[in-house]
């Protein structure tokens, strides 16, 4: 056809309407808002990307409650990677904060229930796919650059880095970890396949710039950071944190190269696997423990109270608190 912008005109010159999907036979196979993402789809969680439309469905990580209120160095604790399906309701407000026009941005979701949240766009994971004739998602990995990336020079990509981790560094703890981590994994020589080489440098780099500014050393966006000027006879104060995105995406390149092969069955959408929640079985555990000392202290005092009707049920209780986990 010579003309095919005017595919659409001609369609209606003919009266042929377009092709809606009910939205009951839509929610048939898209994702219940409010249940949790599986860890072995969380290869295709995207880092790179904080623009969200309407109705689009996404990840919503969640945070541990019991970590936001402790008062531990901010980055000492591993973090438990957790995300439920939500979908986006509408842009409520863009923040801009130095460059970081997009990541603090406020949306909000719909988690399931009737439930709405005002969450930050640094908390949102865009899902990747491909596109194919099957409904099904297929399985792709985030690279944290595109095409062009390869072709600029190292140095420029340095300074880059500096730029932004310089912004990062201005905003609360929680943005700043939330943010930096983020950005650490977008460069992730196991979230690059096929661009292993940068990505490794420029993640070292990452580290290396972060480490400065946490030990409060000069950093400044014009001044390039050397690794060779740069001693490193003071331990990194993060090498926990590092250790733990270490881990995640080492996990997350096997899922992904598990699921190239064909070995998971089922769907995306429709996933029958028993999901972990890390955060609700430490709380079974604690009460656990709780149940159990209270069963021994009774065991103190039987004769006394006449407790042994209590203290079975105590030790049934953990029992079975134990096969929740």
């Amino acid at each position: 056809m010579d003309h095919p912008e005017k595919i659409s005109s001609i369609l209606d010159q003919e009266n042929y309407l377009d092709y809606h999907i009910s939205e009951s036979l839509l929610d048939s196979f898209l994702p219940v808002c409010g249940t949790y993402v599986h860890e072995k789809w969380y290869h295709m969680l995207d880092n790179t990307t904080f623009t969200f439309n309407q109705d689009e469905y996404v990840a919503l990580k969640l945070h541990d409650e019991e970590a936001k209120d402790s008062e531990e160095v901010i980055y000492s604790r591993e973090e438990s990677d957790l995300y439920i399906y939500a979908k986006i309701v509408k842009l409520i407000s863009c923040v801009i904060e130095g460059k970081l026009l997009t990541e603090l941005s406020k949306y909000e979701v719909y988690v399931g229930e009737g439930r709405f949240l005002i969450t930050s766009a640094y908390d949102i994971y865009k899902i990747l796919r491909k596109k194919t004739d099957s409904r099904e998602l297929v399985q792709a990995v985030d690279v944290a650059n595109n095409s062009s990336t390869n072709t600029l020079p190292r140095q420029v990509i340095f300074k880059e880095v500096r730029r932004k981790l310089l912004t990062i560094w201005t905003l609360p703890d929680r943005e700043k970890k939330a943010i930096f981590k983020r950005y650490l994994r977008q460069w992730h020589p196991d979230k690059n396949i096929g661009n292993e080489e940068q990505a490794t440098d420029v993640f070292q780099y990452i580290m290396l710039v972060w480490d400065r500014l946490t030990n409060g050393d000069p950093v400044s966006v014009d001044d390039d950071v050397d690794a060779s000027d740069y001693s490193q006879s003071r331990p990194t104060p993060n090498r926990q944190f590092y250790d733990d995105v270490d881990r995640h995406c080492s996990r997350e390149r096997e899922r992904y190269q598990e699921s190239s092969r064909g070995g998971y069955r089922g769907s995306y959408y429709h996933d029958s696997d028993p999901v972990s929640n890390p955060v609700q079985q430490r709380k079974w555990f604690k009460q656990a423990e709780l149940d159990l000392a209270a069963a021994e202290h009774f065991m103190k005092s039987t004769e006394e109270v006449q407790a042994y009707n209590w203290i079975c049920y105590m030790s049934h209780q953990v029992r079975s608190y134990l096969f929740i986990l």
